[in-house]
């Protein structure tokens, strides 16, 4: 009950940073209530080499519909050199009209 309260008296979000070791979109969708008071995300986006295009492009056609427009992309070189993974953190920004 109080997690309710507590979420119900939150307005506006001005960051919200998302770091979930592969489940971006599971995240997003569960958050759609929030992203139209959400500034700013930065988010971590994890997938197998060979499938992370296909996930980058789902993610960001996601957040385009609430409106965010992907600003700046820092590789996550340390998980990248010795695995099959890939990893980036994305930075996006709500365009108000």
């Amino acid at each position: 009950e109080f997690r309710r309260v507590l979420f119900r008296s939150i307005k506006e979000i001005e960051l919200l940073k998302i770091d979930t070791e592969g489940h971006e979109i599971n995240v997003l969708k569960g958050a759609k209530k929030i992203l139209n008071n959400t500034k700013i995300i930065q988010i971590e986006i994890l997938e197998n080499k060979t499938l992370f295009k296909k996930k980058f492009i789902k993610v960001n056609n996601f957040l385009k519909k609430y409106n965010f427009k992907l600003l700046k992309i820092k590789k996550i070189w340390s998980v990248s050199i010795l695995s099959n993974i890939k990893a980036i953190d994305a930075l996006y920004v709500r365009i108000v009209d």
